[in-house]
């Protein structure tokens, strides 16, 4: 390009010059100017390159974490299940053990009344069946 100038300078005129001289200084300021945009460009896209990875890297944290807490809720649906399971069988096992101590609670009332009207009784036939239930 310096060549080219210096061919297009010889022979011209001073006023000639001086318009090659501030095309050249438009030229220089220009490029200059291009350079700096392209060095803030590429400096944002590094800046966004960087950013992009911190976020892909954040990203796959939250997968994993995400990952982690489904497992932990499927978990808890399992133990809730299971519980309520338990709950329902202790129940049950509550009932049934009321039900037995009523039971011999009613027994244990007509063994008594039976034994009182045995020992009301005075025969042979009654002292067998007082001692068959006394055993």
């Amino acid at each position: 390009m310096r060549d080219s100038l210096r061919e297009l300078s010889h022979g011209a005129t001073a006023e000639e010059l001086h318009e090659m001289k501030k095309m050249v200084e438009k030229l220089a300021f220009a490029l200059n100017e291009a350079r700096q945009e392209s060095q803030t460009k590429s400096t944002r896209l590094e800046e966004s390159a960087k950013k992009n990875t911190l976020l892909k890297q954040e990203l796959a944290s939250l997968t994993a974490k995400n990952t982690e807490t489904m497992a932990v809720q499927e978990n808890l649906n399992v133990v809730q299940k299971k519980y309520a399971e338990l709950k329902r069988a202790s129940i049950e096992a509550l009932e049934k053990l009321e039900e037995a101590q009523n039971n011999d609670k009613a027994l244990k009332e007509k063994l008594a009344k039976m034994q009182i009207a045995l020992s009301n009784k005075s025969c042979n036939e009654c002292t067998e069946i007082k001692t068959k239930y006394d055993k």
